[in-house]
């Protein structure tokens, strides 16, 4: 392929019948990337981001598609505040004063393999809201109520898996443009994240 050729034609084949991923995942026409060099350059990082991610992290798991993210915008949606803030404030874990929120969280929560020991245990209580709220699931979905430092439930293995494969994404970016990513950014609510769009309604 001759070398003048944009780098995101090394991903697609001219005949490919899927070239219109796209447009139909980001909303866009094509030059939205390709009369603007930086966000041509850009997306060429996502699709290096979107290929490795799913070869190394989630091959067993169904990988990511443009879609995944974008759902028709070319900016994904961001997780509302008032989405965590509510989880935030029924906290069902241990009760948590402004004093113990201060300290380390290895002193107050057991079993941190992922999250900052370090960090203050408020950063962890917030954490969790964030990431109920994304995958719109309670906090039994990774935890056992009463021995929240329990591996007993798969979904927490698999949770600390994919904040591994998050602390990778930055990697991919100029961080002087790194675009904000969350939980929410993929999962949009729920547990298994979206690959394609959705059937149409048949029209009857």
């Amino acid at each position: 392929m001759p070398a003048s050729l944009p780098l995101l034609l090394l991903f697609l084949q001219a005949d490919d019948p899927h070239r219109g991923v796209f447009r139909e995942a980001l909303g866009v026409e094509c030059a939205h990337c390709h009369d603007v060099f930086a966000t041509q350059a850009r997306a060429r990082r996502m699709v290096r981001m979107r290929d490795a991610l799913s070869g190394q992290w989630l091959s067993g798991r169904g990988g990511l598609t443009c879609w995944t993210c974008h759902r028709g915008k070319a900016k994904p949606d961001r997780l509302p505040r008032a989405a965590w803030t509510r989880v935030f404030d029924a906290w069902p874990g241990p009760p948590l004063d402004e004093a113990t929120l201060a300290r380390p969280a290895r002193e107050v929560f057991r079993n941190l393999q992922v999250l900052d020991p370090e960090a203050p245990a408020s950063s962890v209580k917030m954490s969790m809201s964030v990431y109920s709220a994304s995958l719109g699931v309670s906090c039994g979905h990774c935890h056992v109520a009463g021995r929240w430092e329990s591996d007993e439930r798969p979904a927490k293995a698999a949770a600390r898996d994919m904040l591994r494969m998050f602390d990778e994404i930055p990697a991919f970016f100029d961080p002087k443009a790194r675009p904000v990513f969350q939980c929410f950014t993929c999962h949009y609510g729920t547990t298994k994240p979206e690959r394609r769009p959705p059937a149409p309604t048949p029209v009857r």
